[in-house]
Formats: structure tokens, sequence, C-alpha cells
């Protein structure tokens, strides 16, 4: 009768009840624990649905910022391009003035450059919604030349005749830097192409200088402490 219990459980209810119990009894924890299994599986399926479904509505959201801070970025690119022109122009003059031991043009003739900040504020925003690491890197990289360059300006012109050219040739190839980086942008902000920058191109720096009227024949030693930097970022 046992092994009929074991072989045949319809035919055991049906026929004995005390066979029944007693297997019953003999099974009831594995029973238990494959109830516990089933349980436990049909739970961690719902758990991950639920996460996949967060995941791809963090996704939507993410993707929509992305796309909002992106159609501003051609306007934010626009305004730091003509932030670091109007910096390259001022170090010139500035250069310029010390270079020939002349006297250092005064703040009222020559307005400071200012910093921005909407600008800063919105490159923050594509940072956070990107999902590209490099192009994430490369406008933190465009931000910190940015406050550079506003930090070193800062006291200008007032120490101009103290800081000397070589100092300035460093302060003017940080404005270049600025509108290099803005300017090595503006193909994905204006969706000419998909896939962003993620480093700064050294030949867009010279561009930057150029663009300004400085040009190597009167400035070579500013070149040539542009290209000294560029071949020491190119290092291992």
């Amino acid at each position: 009768m046992t092994e009929a219990c074991g072989i045949n459980l319809v035919w055991s209810v049906c026929g004995d009840f005390n066979c029944l119990v007693g297997w019953l009894d003999r099974w009831q924890t594995m029973l238990t624990g494959i109830a516990a299994l089933i349980a436990a599986g049909v739970s961690v399926y719902f758990v991950r649905k639920q996460i996949e479904q967060a995941e791809s509505a963090e996704d939507h959201r993410r993707k929509r910022r992305l796309a909002a801070a992106r159609s501003r970025l051609q306007m934010t690119l626009s305004t730091i391009s003509h932030y670091g022109s109007d910096a390259i122009v001022f170090l010139r003059r500035l250069r310029d003035a010390v270079g020939a031991n002349q006297p250092v043009p005064m703040l009222a003739e020559l307005p400071r450059p200012i910093l921005p900040d909407p600008s800063v504020l919105a490159l923050e925003a594509v940072i956070e919604a990107t999902d590209s690491d490099g192009f994430a890197g490369f406008l933190s990289d465009l931000i910190s030349e940015m406050q550079v360059l506003n930090s070193r300006m800062s006291a200008l012109p007032d120490e101009a005749q103290d800081l000397g050219v070589l100092n300035l040739d460093a302060y003017l190839m940080n404005a270049a830097k600025v509108y290099a980086f803005a300017s090595s942008a503006f193909p994905y902000a204006r969706r000419e192409t998909a896939e962003p920058p993620t480093e700064l191109v050294w030949d867009e720096v010279i561009s930057a200088l150029r663009i300004q009227h400085i040009y190597e024949e009167h400035y070579g030693d500013l070149f040539a402490f542009v290209r000294r930097a560029a071949e020491r970022a190119a290092a291992p």
C-alpha cells in the first residue's frame, strides 16, 4: 500500500485517506521548500520587472534632458567662443604693450571680459545628461579652462607689467583653448555629427590665435609655447 501511495497519489486519496496523510507527513518539508522556491522565483521576477521599468523610465528622462540641453548647446558655445575671442583680444593688447615696454592699457579703455556664468550652468546640464564619458570629460575640461582664465584675468591689467610676456603667453594660450573647445563642439551642437568631441584638438588652438590676427611671424615665442604644450599633452 505504501508503494501505491508513492506511485499513484490520486488512487491513495480515493482509496486510503490515512495513506495520504502519511505521504504528506513524509514529504511536507520538501513540498514546503518547493513552494518557497516558487514564491521566491515569482517575487524575483516581479522585482526585476519593476527595476527594468524604473531603469527604462530613467533612461527616457535622461534622453529628454540631453535633448533639451543639446538644443541650447549651440547658443551656449557661441557665448563661450565670444568670451574666448574677447579674452584673446584683451590679453594680446596687454602682451603687446608689455613686450614693447609701453604703458599698459587701463581697464577703463580696455574692458576685461566677464565669465558667462549661465553658459557654465548650461554645460553642467549637458554633463549630467550625456551618456558619453568622453564628452563629459571634454566639457569638464572646458569649464576648468574658463574658470582658470577668469581667475587669471581678474587682476589684469594692473599686474600685466609684473607678469611679463611669458606669463601672458600662458594666459593667451588659455584663452585660445577656451575658443578651441567651443569651436570643436559646434558640429555636434548643430547635429552635423552624432558623435560628440572627447578631447581638445591643438590645431584648433593655433587656429583660434590666427582668427584673432595673431600670426607666427610676429608672435613666434607664443606659437612655440603652444606647440610645446601640445607635445606635453600628447606624451604618454
